[in-house]
């Protein structure tokens, strides 16, 4: 009994042991970017330039669409177009908003400066026939409504730039 133990012992502490060899030999782990290889797309197609690591919290617009797609490209649900101008996505620069809301009414602009927290929003009213030009972060999002302010379930976007004249 005592030589059934202890060959009982023995085996457990060999396979134990070689476990630990092979734990010790395999390479580590290292972050697969399972989505880039799925689509063939670029991080950066998905994620706030310098914000891949932060996952969900880093999407862009196009990357909230996949998402909420089931990470699919090309569903129901298209991506926003690409800019045409430059956007806060990834510069800072000057943006100028009009009200182009129908006649009479007020355009509410509820801006969300760098990050895109909604602990950040700044609310500018502009009457009709009103402009205003202001320096933007990069990062900063925007969200618009005439006569009422947006409200989080609406759909912020990067805001559009224009080039600053020297």
């Amino acid at each position: 009994m005592k030589q059934v133990f202890a060959r009982f012992i023995i085996t457990i502490s060999a396979a134990a042991g070689l476990m630990l060899l092979a734990g010790l030999a395999a390479p580590g782990a290292r972050a697969t970017p399972f989505f880039t290889q799925q689509t063939g797309l670029r991080c950066v197609s998905c994620h706030n330039a310098g914000q891949e690591a932060d996952g969900v919290a880093g999407l862009n617009a196009f990357g909230i669409t996949f998402k909420q797609c089931g990470y699919h490209v090309g569903c129901a649900v298209p991506p926003p177009p690409p800019p045409v101008a430059l956007t806060t996505q990834s510069h800072d620069g000057l943006a100028v908003f009009k009200n182009v809301c129908a006649p009479g009414q007020q355009l509410f602009l509820a801006l969300r400066p760098g990050k895109n927290s909604a602990k950040r929003d700044i609310v500018i009213i502009l009457d009709p026939g009103d402009h205003v030009k202001m320096g933007l972060q990069a990062g900063s999002t925007l969200a618009t409504a005439c006569d009422h302010i947006p409200s989080d379930s609406d759909d912020f976007r990067w805001v559009n730039l224009v080039k600053a004249s020297n």
